[in-house]
């Protein structure tokens, strides 16, 4: 097995980040491997980091661009790459060493178009899914309708086109579809693309790719241009479904489910939220579908039950409590103190503390202020 990977590597202004990411590139078990660096107009000091890189090893290779954006760098990247499969990793992310070798091993065996895999957000594992090959040659709308668009199935596949490695020609014919301008859900619209273009997916139960999170402030403007790029995507894809006729069989989830959660999302980044999902997971999230829901405890474990439900449209957070409410003060969302739990309808309080011992005291004092018993819930939170 000696075929040859073209691993592109989109970056802006990243120089902070970048060296660990191409190290992580450059130390993979599987050597046989091109790297393209492609820089997008950095104002930094990353092209010059990418040019330090080249002399090191002959496997890099750079590209010095002009700035157009995300999707037009990856395009780029596919002129320069002769490799049989290519695979992304975003400039301020990295990769665990035998990544490409172990997606390589099971792409040359199931003969799939592409492979996904899980990746680590923080400590926590997302789009992990069971070992599995899927003929997607049919029921091409229900595979999207249920695996990409839904936004209720924990069985997702991320539209993430770096936790994915695909065969070179078929990448390079999908992505031509992605338009330039296209700034957010340019990796759905891909993903959508592969699968309407493919045949086979593989999906392997392994997660060896590590996003990495950025907190940058946001403006307003970049508020509203996340609304009107979730929008433009929309009607990007809605194009792409009419153009191969999947359309009218993807119609009421698209519009009514996928659209309102999008839209949901863009708001989300417009209210300044200054955490993501770190550590813990609640793993029932079914039981909280159709429930008006409090948090009590806003420490790390509230703020990752909050990250976590927030992404269901199903779920509903009406109140965040705690007791200490007075010197806590988040963005997203406010946290108040125990005694508007009088005044709420809910149908769940999820007591969001690590031990026992705390969330039965928490529960006594509940019940001691009349709530019902049967309305409070703890569960171990599950270290992810």
């Amino acid at each position: 097995m000696n075929f040859l990977i073209s691993v592109i590597v989109p970056i802006y202004n990243v120089e902070q980040y970048l060296p660990k990411c191409v190290s992580s590139i450059l130390d993979q078990t599987y050597h046989n491997i091109q790297i393209i660096l492609v820089d997008d107009g950095s104002t930094d000091n990353s092209g010059r980091i990418c040019d330090e890189y080249v002399k090191k090893d002959t496997r890099i290779e750079v590209i010095h661009k002009k700035n157009g954006g995300l999707v037009s760098a990856r395009k780029a990247g596919l002129l320069k790459a002769t490799g049989q499969y290519i695979g992304f990793v975003d400039g301020d992310d990295y990769i665990d060493g035998n990544m490409y070798e172990r997606l390589l091993e099971n792409l040359t065996i199931t003969e799939a178009d592409f492979v996904h895999m899980g990746y680590y957000k923080g400590k926590m594992i997302l789009s992990r899914l069971s070992e599995k090959v899927i003929d997607i040659r049919q029921n091409k709308s229900w595979f999207i309708e249920n695996y990409i668009l839904s936004s209720v199935n924990d069985e997702y596949v991320s539209p993430s086109i770096w936790s994915k490695l695909f065969k070179a020609d078929f990448i390079k014919e999908c992505y031509l579809e992605v338009p330039d301008s296209q700034s957010l859900g340019e990796d759905l619209i891909n993903l959508i693309v592969c699968i309407l273009k493919g045949t086979k997916l593989s999906i392997m139960d392994s997660s060896y790719y590590h996003y990495c999170v950025r907190h940058t402030s946001i403006t307003q403007a970049q508020n509203d241009k996340a609304f009107l790029e979730t929008i433009k995507a929309f009607q990007t894809i809605e194009s792409i479904l009419k153009r191969y006729g999947c359309y009218n069989e993807i119609e009421d989830i698209l519009i009514k489910d996928w659209l309102r959660v999008s839209l949901c999302a863009a708001l989300t980044r417009a209210s300044h939220d200054s955490f993501t999902i770190q550590c813990y997971g609640f793993r029932n999230m079914q039981m909280l579908f159709g429930k008006k829901i409090v948090i009590y405890g806003a420490g790390e474990i509230g703020k990752d039950y909050y990250c976590q439900i927030r992404r269901y449209p199903k779920c509903e957070i009406v109140a965040w409590i705690d007791r200490n409410y007075q010197n806590i003060h988040y963005d997203c969302f406010e946290v108040t103190g125990p005694r508007q739990l009088k005044q709420l309808e809910f149908d769940i309080l999820i007591v969001a503390v690590k031990y026992e011992n705390n969330a039965m005291e928490i529960r006594k004092y509940l019940v001691d202020q009349g709530i019902k018993e049967t309305k409070i819930l703890w569960i171990k939170p599950e270290l992810n």
